[in-house]
């Protein structure tokens, strides 16, 4: 072989290890990315929550503030946005007027004529609301829509004061969205 054929030679094994390594880094790039891909969402799905509490705990939590009894389940409520809505609106009023009502009961006191005609009115947009959720339910039901979780709901029943109620939690156990005297 003569000097010529050397370098060739030469040559070529320099272009295929140049072609070997740029070979193994392209490898490594492509093993590289997906690693660090699945390592973010990762850390996103299970790094980056800054509430590990269960979703009792956080209702608990709401409980306490409210002054209502703690609980050791709670239950997924499924149905349609609309009607919920129109539910938890209705449940708000009524517990307003409720409330209204029972302030003058054990205070003795009559209520005033304005009092008298907001209950009223309370009363009406109560029936109102929960009369367009049952439509609204109709609606979906006949429609065959899916249903979608909305969050949580709680029974609870006071056995010293003998109260009981629903109450209805967000999806994330964040807030009250209301609560349902029985």
């Amino acid at each position: 072989m003569n000097i010529k054929g050397v370098i060739i030679s030469a040559t070529r094994c320099f272009g295929a290890a140049k072609c070997y390594s740029q070979t193994t880094a392209t490898t490594k790039k492509l093993l590289i990315l997906p690693f660090f891909a699945v390592l973010m969402i990762a850390a996103l799905l299970f790094g980056c929550t800054s509430n590990n509490a269960s979703p009792v705990d956080q209702a608990n939590k709401l409980l306490a503030k409210r002054n209502l009894m703690s609980v050791q389940h709670l239950d997924s409520v499924f149905g349609y946005k609309d009607a919920h809505s129109c539910l938890m609106a209705a449940h708000n009023l009524q517990w307003k007027a409720d409330s209204i009502l029972e302030y003058h009961q054990s205070s003795h006191t009559l209520l005033t004529p304005e009092e008298k005609k907001e209950a009223l009115e309370l009363g009406q947009t109560v029936y109102n609301l929960k009369m367009e959720a049952a439509k609204n339910e109709l609606r979906h039901g006949l429609a065959k829509d899916k249903k979608e979780f909305l969050g949580y709901s709680v029974f609870i029943a006071d056995s010293v004061t003998g109260s009981m109620m629903n109450v209805y939690f967000d999806k994330e156990v964040t807030k009250i969205s209301a609560i349902e005297r029985k």
